[in-house]
């Protein structure tokens, strides 16, 4: 979840992690009270000779710009001192806790928390497949529904004319994958985008590439513009480079 959501019994024993943090938002679901996570509290930690990613055309600390993704944190040690939850400003889209945190969970035998250890690791690692790996055989995670990927690009003649009906793609991806129900099937969800040398890239996480592209085929052949959009469906996450890709058409 690319937002955090917590019981009403988790907010009891973790009120005082969140609340310094972030924004509790009440909402009920099944007719059973439960607290969306906010969190606001957005540092920088990491060293950038050392991180391990695929960032931005042009990215420098100066640009604040986020990256697209990263394999490998180089986290400053002394940086982290009093953080429990926390997001990167490289990473926006995504949750991080500290040990105090994680402790605090297992203490409190809290359920339903999946937790992926993401520093320290030895360099050269990659913090999500170490975590893939470590899984015990049979068991399984929120993880797998990111495994897999799917690209769609999109060539562009004027960003500035083009903006808005890149924006009305997103908003259709989004509504393709909508789930209303824990019950819906799940089939992916739209992470980014990248506009470099005239094309624009939206990436899409997934736990099977082919099976999101066939719930996209029919939207995608109603795409209506100069030249159709190429996809590409990816074995791997999507922010994972290199990487084997196959060209389908809708």
């Amino acid at each position: 979840m690319s937002i955090p959501a917590f019981s009403a019994h988790a907010i009891e024993n973790l009120r005082d992690l969140l609340e310094p943090n972030g924004e509790l938002l009440e909402f009920y679901f099944d007719n059973r009270q439960y607290f969306a996570f906010h969190c606001r509290n957005i540092v920088e930690i990491l060293d950038h000779n050392v991180t391990v990613g695929t960032f931005y055309e042009g990215y420098s600390r100066e640009s604040k710009k986020p990256a697209l993704g990263i394999s490998y944190l180089g986290v400053v040690p002394e940086s982290i001192h009093g953080l429990t939850i926390f997001r990167l400003r490289e990473l926006p889209n995504r949750t991080f806790v500290s040990n105090v945190f994680s402790e605090r969970v297992t203490e409190c035998l809290l359920t339903g928390f999946d937790f992926a250890k993401a520093w320290p690791l030895p360099p050269g690692s990659d913090y999500e497949i170490e975590y893939l790996q470590s899984k015990k055989k049979g068991t399984r995670s929120f993880s797998h529904l990111k495994e897999q990927s799917i690209v769609i690009c999109f060539r562009i003649e004027n960003l500035q004319i083009e903006r808005k009906r890149i924006a009305s793609i997103e908003d259709a991806i989004d509504a393709q994958l909508f789930v209303p129900s824990s019950a819906s099937p799940y089939f992916g969800a739209l992470e980014g985008k990248r506009t470099s040398k005239g094309i624009t890239r939206l990436y899409l996480s997934c736990p099977n590439a082919e099976r999101l592209f066939e719930k996209l085929r029919p939207w995608l052949q109603t795409i209506e513009q100069p030249s159709k959009p190429r996809v590409f469906l990816k074995k791997v996450p999507y922010d994972h480079v290199p990487a084997d890709q196959i060209e389908v058409f809708p």
